[in-house]
């Protein structure tokens, strides 16, 4: 918790106790209670990732939409599939 006077209305106060009552830090796992499993990419999906945007980029497209190419890849998000194009596949 932050040092602030005003504890009770500061945002990061609010948001820690929010994150306690609801036993997580929300999104689409924590609305079901479960957390989410970290797991390695296979070289299967980070193929597929590759292939879907060399597709989007012959296609010109300036603005690569990461939501899109999760629905292409199981139980990966838009921000997996951006962060490891960012991370491991520039």
């Amino acid at each position: 918790m932050c040092s602030s006077l005003r504890a009770r209305a500061c945002r990061c106060c609010r948001t820690l106790r929010a994150l306690q009552a609801t036993g997580g830090a929300g999104g689409a796992a924590g609305a079901a209670g479960e957390k989410r499993a970290i797991r390695k990419w296979t070289p299967e999906e980070h193929a597929i990732l590759v292939a879907l945007v060399a597709k989007q980029q012959e296609a010109g497209v300036t603005e690569i939409c990461w939501a899109n190419i999760a629905k292409q890849l199981p139980n990966r998000t838009g921000k997996q599939c951006r962060h490891r194009w960012i991370n491991s596949c520039q």
